[in-house]
């Protein structure tokens, strides 16, 4: 019951102060650049305390929106790079946030800059409640890539953090392009109730760890992915069947590489494992050279 009271007067203090921040600059949220603000309190603990911060960090948060997240950023790192699109928010960040000199407000859209030309050039963490219309993207352009984050502290959308994480059998291209690169890991559940305005959907605290290169020297990236791609083009249609129709090969020859990479005759694409894919991908290669 105490906890209760707390939580709603928090939320009550932050939404209190991002309507007031959005009067005077008479900004409406866009919503269709997912612009829904986290106005509870415990969530941004939660998000600061899975980022596992140091002082000698530099963070990339995107979309930084009224800069809440940002605000407490700040005290316990050593850079802050705030990337913010839209033109009315990056005026309230620079407005709001003039007297903390480790935060530099960068308005771009971030899916259009290279991390080169941010200036990232040494270990950084990506901590941010990311636009979600942009979700697979960030990712994307984030793990895909040279310069890539030691870790992601996000919030995205419930549904899709649970695709992130899931394992064989429940497994999607976004799950595979994602736990291909790095280790997703769900910490909590958050309400819908706790963003302002509100979401029509909940939300989860995402944490993506351990971020590496692509993990397997014998076989190509693009071939990789060649095969994943495929393989995920109908979904409800065993494997076999979309390899043989898409990469133009026997349907004997499609089923063959399965049984060589130890897979069912039967086998969808969402029950393969990451290892499963690598070795498709090897049992494939020798007939589409």
């Amino acid at each position: 019951m105490v906890e209760n009271i707390i939580k709603r007067r928090s939320v009550s203090a932050i939404k209190s102060t991002a309507l007031d921040l959005l009067r005077r600059y008479r900004v409406r949220p866009n919503h269709r650049q997912g612009q829904n603000f986290l106005i509870d309190d415990s969530v941004y603990e939660d998000i600061i305390r899975a980022a596992k911060l140091s002082p000698e960090d530099v963070v990339l948060e995107i979309g930084a929106g009224l800069g809440t997240l940002t605000e407490r950023l700040s005290p316990l790192v050593k850079r802050v790079m705030a990337v913010e699109l839209d033109h009315r928010l990056a005026a309230i960040l620079r407005h709001r946030l003039s007297p903390f000199h480790n935060i530099e407000i960068i308005e771009k859209n971030i899916l259009a800059v290279s991390v080169s030309d941010l200036g990232l050039n040494q270990p950084y963490k990506v901590v941010a409640n990311i636009p979600y219309n942009i979700t697979g993207a960030i990712f994307k352009k984030f793990l895909m890539q040279d310069l890539q984050p030691v870790a992601m502290t996000v919030l995205v959308q419930r549904e899709v953090g649970e695709r992130i994480v899931a394992k064989s059998g429940k497994m999607s291209l976004l799950a595979l392009s994602i736990q291909l690169y790095a280790t997703p890991v769900l910490i909590r559940h958050v309400l819908a109730s706790s963003f302002y305005p509100t979401p029509e959907v909940d939300s989860v605290i995402l944490n993506v760890l351990n971020i590496h290169s692509f993990p397997f020297s014998d076989v190509d990236e693009k071939f990789f992915w060649r095969v994943a791609r495929v393989g995920f083009s109908s979904r409800r249609k065993q494997l076999h069947n979309n390899l043989s129709a898409s990469l133009n090969i026997p349907a004997i020859a499609a089923s063959n590489a399965l049984k060589e990479a130890e897979l069912s005759p039967a086998v969808r694409a969402e029950n393969l494992a990451v290892v499963d894919w690598h070795n498709l991908a090897q049992a494939l290669r020798p007939l589409l050279t």
